[in-house]
């Protein structure tokens, strides 16, 4: 009996003595334009702002649009919150307007066409994507982010936007995983600089086509940029699923 109660003793120091649950921040920030971002924002484990750590930007998809700062995390937060090797790691996730659309795209006529939208090759940054170009550039500069491993992800509209990010500013990610996002071929095919990208994309997208990331995957590989194509079977438009059940996605990164 004095057993049993020292182990249940042992196993309830433990529960008290483990490591919280990280949680997401809600902070704003307010860009030159006088654009107003919603953020969420976590930081490693005993953070200390004289560090240096990597940084992971996630952008969510048209869905969870809005202002309550809330939507954004509908999906990936379980992701961002638990997973052991971002302890290490600033996880940043701002908020697109209701309004608003991370990348500048071209909408077909009718509802059955959805998913051969057209992608201008020189449209202008979006003013919520620019909004989330300033708020990294401002963390930067607090000197707290290592700039050799600031890192990007998003899922459909948002895997449109790290694609652009990554298209307007070539040295500015070490690596990026978008999700059933799309970008300009073209633009692709004249990128120089030292990303590494990973695309996900379900095979059966009724929203945002497949081809777009197999088409921007192997204008990729022609310029010479790192890249590889994760194609699932069978999936639709939620491949967000399926990418970040995989057991290297945030591995990945730092690969």
């Amino acid at each position: 009996m004095k057993r049993i109660i020292l182990l249940a003793l042992a196993a309830l120091l433990l529960v008290c003595c483990s490591a919280p649950k990280r949680e997401f921040a809600p902070k704003e920030f307010t860009a030159s334009s006088g654009h107003v971002l919603p953020y969420r924002i976590i930081y490693p484990d005993n953070f200390n702002p004289l560090k240096q750590y990597p940084l992971v930007l996630f952008l969510h998809g048209a869905g969870e649009r809005g202002s309550d700062n809330e939507l954004q995390l509908v999906h990936g937060r379980e992701l961002f919150e638990t997973d052991p090797l971002l302890r290490d790691m600033i996880v940043v996730a701002p908020q697109c307007s209701e309004a608003g659309y991370w990348v500048s795209i071209v909408r077909p006529g009718t509802p059955e066409e959805i998913a051969d939208r057209s992608f201008p090759y020189d449209a202008p940054i979006s003013e919520d994507l620019e909004a989330v170009k300033e708020l990294l550039d401002c963390l930067i500069a607090l000197g707290f982010v290592d700039t050799d491993a600031i890192y990007g992800t998003g899922l459909s509209m948002g895997g449109m936007g790290v694609l652009d990010l990554m298209l307007r500013y070539p040295d500015f990610f070490a690596a990026i995983q978008p999700i059933c996002g799309a970008a300009n071929a073209q633009r692709c095919a004249e990128y120089k600089g030292r990303t590494r990208v990973r695309f996900f994309h379900g095979l059966e997208d009724p929203v945002v086509a497949p081809h777009f990331s197999q088409e921007d995957c192997e204008a990729f590989r022609q310029a010479g940029v790192p890249v590889e194509y994760v194609g699932y079977p069978g999936v639709q438009h939620n491949s967000w699923d399926n990418a970040f059940a995989e057991k290297d996605f945030i591995s990945w990164f730092e690969k």
